[in-house]
């Protein structure tokens, strides 16, 4: 064999061989107790003929092993729970990883509980102790499975946990709206636009080093003053 053939077998040869990285992680439900069964499709990002998949065990853990370096996505599903999913998960060689235990949540409706619901999750590469909020406003149709339009000039205001104003921002013409370089902590976000009741939502988590983004806040429509104490009651939602 000559001396080019030998270069391309090792070459083969070493794309064909198995990484030394690996990926751990765990999901809960609300009540802290692990989801077993739970499906964790991982890829590599621009690469999804890439994907392998594991399923947690029955305290809710998932792992990948012999991975090669690069920037994955991770997709977490599991019966009657919505779909949480993680981008920008930067593995270098023989890196063993520790995800954050995530929790899962119920049902198919973004306002299910009454709180925010976690949609993505993207890793920040920046090592600063601050994380990033990223949200939605659309209009609500009072139908399940049917989602509005994007509420665009909403003011979105984020309030801290002890009750001050932690920031303001406008939505965009997608409805979007964003918070930077905040404080890990719990928040809640209070929305008003003219011509639809204001709304106050809590469950909004920051942790370091991560950018949350979550499923839309939903505005209802009002005539006249749009009192939120003449607002029609809802039917009660069901999570299952």
């Amino acid at each position: 064999m000559n001396v080019l053939g030998v270069i391309l077998m090792g070459a083969c040869l070493a794309i064909a061989q198995d990484g030394t990285a690996g990926l751990i992680g765990k999901v809960k439900d609300i009540t802290g107790a692990g989801i077993p069964s739970t499906d964790a499709e991982l890829w590599i990002e621009g690469s999804p003929n890439s994907k392998l998949l594991a399923t947690a065990d029955t305290a809710g853990v998932y792992r990948f092993s012999a991975l090669q370096p690069g920037k994955y996505s991770l997709r977490l599903h599991s019966r009657g729970f919505r779909i949480l999913t993680l981008t920008s998960i930067q593995l270098g060689d023989g890196e063993q990883k520790a995800m954050p235990t995530l929790q899962l949540e119920l049902g198919s409706l973004a306002d299910c509980g009454g709180h925010a619901v976690l949609k993505s999750i993207l890793l920040m590469p920046s090592k600063e102790h601050v994380g990033n909020l990223v949200g939605s406003v659309r209009v609500d149709k009072g139908q399940i499975g049917k989602e509005g339009p994007p509420v665009a000039g909403a003011e979105a205001r984020l309030m801290c946990a002890t009750g001050e104003v932690c920031g303001t921002t406008k939505t965009d013409s997608q409805g979007g709206f964003r918070f930077d370089a905040l404080a890990p902590g719990a928040y809640y976000v209070r929305v008003s636009r003219a011509g639809f009741y204001p709304l106050n939502w809590p469950g909004y988590i920051i942790q370091e080093g991560i950018e949350s983004s979550y499923w839309s806040l939903y505005l209802e429509r009002c005539n006249g003053t749009c009192d939120p104490r003449l607002r029609p009651k809802k039917p009660i939602a069901t999570c299952e």
